[in-house]
């Protein structure tokens, strides 16, 4: 977990994972929304939406995956996440 974007890009360079969750709410530097962007451009690694702005998420539907509602279960979030692995491999 990072609490930034430039956190999070720092990671992605050295981990390169394959999906990477995404709070819509980073801080005033950069929103979730363009790191979401950043991240499937740059890399071409989608991203999930964890938040409890649904209407936000879905409207910005061009830079991630899907999205998973706040609040969740941890057992919803292993599911979304297994679903989603599906979807890109």
């Amino acid at each position: 977990p990072v609490g930034t974007a430039s956190e999070a890009k720092s990671l992605i360079k050295q981990r390169r994972p394959e999906l990477v969750l995404i709070d819509i709410n980073l801080g005033p530097s950069m929103s979730g929304i363009d790191l979401a962007r950043t991240i499937r451009k740059r890399w071409n690694i989608p991203g999930l939406f964890l938040t409890g702005q649904i209407e936000v998420a879905r409207a910005h539907n061009d830079c991630a995956i899907g999205l998973l509602p706040k609040p969740f279960h941890p057992t919803t979030l292993c599911d979304a996440v297994a679903y989603v692995g599906g979807l890109i491999n």
